[in-house]
């Protein structure tokens, strides 16, 4: 018992002693955070934005000179074109001796290749993304032998130990082969090197000892290093850092120095702000789009969307969502600002962006909630509706440098999420469990993720959002904003508002706006076909073409829609002027022009056929409310057109069939009464058109007013005319001229 205590004493005291992790150490000061500074490079590379480092470099190496110690300079690399020139200009100043207290670190978070490698490797060290991929900078762009050879001596200037001459020739020369030799380096241990054909056949002629070789690149073929590969093959890669997060935790870095320098934007530089303050609708994702692409095209660095909105049309926000991931960061760099909530398809939108920063009250995900709002579908629908969703949200995770599978949490409530780290490096990432298998020599499994499988879609809080490296820091105000991206205070945010365009655009998009415009429409035609004025025809073409209008500027129309709908009122003219009576053409011409307003109301793409049934049913809901409301209308007016004041007198209407003045001599009831009935007539009796035919009107034979049709054409009020033929009560006519 005595021998047992004795034991456990002695191992309490030298766990004490020596055993105890450095960050818990009490015998000095912990250790501070490495003074450093984080600059992205934007391409096309200039004068500019070689001053905009050199800048930064010489504020760095002053600190670092007054602080005695070294700096390090992160030079976020993306992909991009520039010029040679600049190329080399900012690389011979990244390998000069003038900044001797820096060391620069070139990070890698997209795929690159061509001259932006030139950049990676005059750093002294290359961190990569583990997926991100990097190739030869002699890519299919002709370079001359004396830039060849730049920038093989620019690649050889700098400290990176982890790039050999091997890699620079197989960069320069397709042709060569890298192999990766595995030797005796003489002293019983093992060494790896990558030669080229030539050197390793020196080594063979030299009688060294190779143990294993492989080919790292064909003959013919280029060089393409993964972040992952590279590092675990210790060749040109320090280490691998998926995001900010990871750099700082790699160099020990201040979240200061991971912002951008206040230096490398000028205040000319343009930043715009877009408000998504709304529910998301194909108007409001049509404007954002809109505005972006306009930001971008005035050579805006930075795009800000400021996302505060519980959801919206899920269409419409997924399109939106793709727009902004596909945007490329050499043209502007998307950011998401989450002041309040971006919950639903909001949540879609902010982490399509390249950065997010979160307020410290606000939350985001909670995606699925989003596929049930817009009412209740069957169970295989909300399935492949999930995985739809599911899978859209797994490539933006890939095209964000986020982890896929906490973005797929945030749609599917049954997914299990884990925390691993890498067995090499010690990073961290999050893994679904079918992830860790696929890879069970590289990471080692960690806890759950607490807010997934938990029974409902992930939702995070700014803290966790964080943590998880969903956003990159907390924000909560415009000033805290500028802070983070290295804004100064005379640099202008142009903020995008809603003109009185969008405002209107929003109403005519809504149902009671387009109940107006449909309704205006089809009056407007009634009218004109009793009092013929031209007025009305324009009301009617200005109605429909602001429908249409606001359909094109809303997203959910396009040329079919307007083809159809002019088709449709082509029918309807053939069957009113050419062709008598109501038929095929007319009955064609209503289902082409009522088909033609509900598919122009909504967007059909990528629904299941029970959601494109529902919402066609809601766009029939506001046309039949339409017609309802004009045959109300039209029924009520034909009863006190005739007793209107300055209407009556437009309208055509035959002797006998217009309200009698006061006073003035009416005709005998029973002659009247003999004169409104319809009496028999013969082919080729003569009577005279009491109205416009146009093709139907009234005819004046004798003593009789009748109700005839033209046999093709327009017959004007007073022409002559005979009767072709007689069928029952319909009675053709045409001009005695011709």
């Amino acid at each position: 018992m005595k021998n047992t205590t004795l034991y456990w004493i002695c191992f309490a005291v030298v766990l004490l002693s020596s055993g105890r992790p450095a960050c818990c150490q009490t015998n000095g000061p912990p250790e501070s955070p490495v003074t450093g500074q984080f600059v992205s490079i934007v391409h096309p590379i200039d004068d500019a934005m070689v001053s905009e480092v050199v800048d930064a470099s010489l504020k760095l190496q002053s600190k670092a000179d007054r602080d005695s110690k070294d700096a390090v300079l992160i030079l976020e690399i993306q992909p991009g074109t520039s010029s040679v020139g600049s190329v080399i200009d900012l690389a011979k100043r990244l390998t000069s001796d003038e900044f001797s207290r820096i060391r620069t670190v070139a990070w890698i978070p997209k795929s690159l290749d061509g001259l932006p490698v030139v950049l990676a490797l005059a750093c002294d060290d290359i961190i990569m993304s583990p997926t991100a991929e990097m190739g030869s900078f002699v890519t299919s762009q002709e370079y001359s032998e004396e830039e060849l050879q730049l920038f093989a001596a620019i690649s050889r200037r700098a400290a990176n130990s982890l790039v050999p001459e091997a890699v620079i020739e197989v960069m320069m020369d397709s042709s060569k082969v890298l192999y990766r030799v595995k030797m005796d380096s003489g002293s019983g241990q093992s060494e790896t090197r990558f030669l080229t054909e030539d050197a390793l056949r020196s080594l063979q002629s030299g009688g060294a000892t190779i143990q294993e070789t492989e080919i790292m690149k064909d003959r013919g073929t280029e060089l393409v290093l993964t972040g992952e590969t590279a590092f675990s093959n210790g060749l040109v890669v320090k280490a691998t850092a998926k995001d900010r997060a990871g750099l700082m935790k790699l160099f020990r870095l201040s979240p200061q120095s991971m912002q951008r320098s206040a230096s490398t934007l000028s205040d000319g530089v343009p930043v715009v702000m877009i408000d998504l303050n709304k529910e998301f609708s194909p108007t409001l994702a049509d404007y954002a789009t809109r505005e972006m692409q306009r930001a971008v095209s005035g050579g805006a660095r930075y795009v800000i969307f400021r996302v505060n909105s519980t959801g919206g049309d899920a269409e419409s926000a997924q399109g939106l969502a793709v727009s902004i991931s596909q945007l490329s960061a050499d043209k502007a760099t998307t950011i998401a600002w989450v002041p309040g909530n971006a919950y639903g398809n909001a949540a879609i939108v902010a982490l399509a962006c390249d950065r997010i920063f979160i307020g410290e009250a606000a939350g985001i995900g909670d995606i699925e909630s989003a596929l049930t709002s817009g009412g209740t579908k069957l169970p295989q629908e909300q399935g492949a509706a999930i995985r739809r969703l599911e899978a859209l949200m797994g490539d933006i995770a890939k095209q964000k440098g986020r982890s896929p599978a906490l973005m797929r949490a945030m749609v599917n409530s049954e997914l299990q999420v884990f925390s691993a780290s890498h067995k090499a490096s010690g990073e961290t990432a999050w893994m679904t469990n079918e992830e860790l298998i696929a890879v069970p020599d590289q990471w080692v499994t960690g806890d759950v993720v607490p807010e997934t499988n938990v029974g409902k879609p992930m939702l995070l809080t700014a803290d966790r959002a964080i943590a998880l490296s969903i956003a990159e820091a907390k924000c909560r105000d415009e000033g805290e904003l500028r802070l983070k991206l290295g804004l100064t205070a005379r640099t202008p945010i142009s903020v995008v508002s809603n003109t009185w365009v969008d405002g209107l655009v929003f109403f005519l998009n809504s149902g009671v706006g387009a109940f107006l415009l449909i309704s205006a429409g089809f009056l407007a035609l009634y009218f004109e076909a009793h009092f013929p004025s031209g007025i009305f025809t324009i009301i009617s073409i200005t109605c429909f073409s602001m429908f249409f209008w606001s359909r094109f500027l809303g997203g959910t129309a396009g040329t079919l829609e307007l083809i159809l709908f002019l088709l449709g009122v082509g029918l309807l003219a053939v069957e009113f002027f050419v062709i008598p009576g109501f038929g095929v053409f007319g009955i064609s011409g209503i289902v082409l022009m009522c088909v033609s307003l509900v598919m122009a109301s909504y967007t059909f793409a990528g629904m299941t056929a029970g959601e494109s049934f529902e919402t066609s049913l809601k766009g029939l809901g506001t046309l039949s409310a339409a017609l309802v409301t004009v045959i109300l209308v039209a029924i009520i007016m034909n009863q006190f057109l005739p007793q209107i004041p300055f209407v009556k007198n437009l309208i055509l209407t035959p002797p006998g069939y217009a309200a009698p003045e006061t006073g003035s001599v009416i005709l005998n009831p029973n002659l009247l009464k003999s004169t409104t009935q319809t009496g028999p007539v013969t082919p080729g009796e003569v009577g005279i058109a009491a109205s416009v035919l146009r093709p139907s009107g009234k005819a004046a034979f004798g003593d009789k007013f009748l109700d005839v049709v033209s046999d093709g054409g327009f017959i004007e009020h007073g022409a002559r005319i005979e009767v072709l033929r007689v069928a029952g009560n319909r009675i053709v006519v045409r001009p005695i001229n011709q």
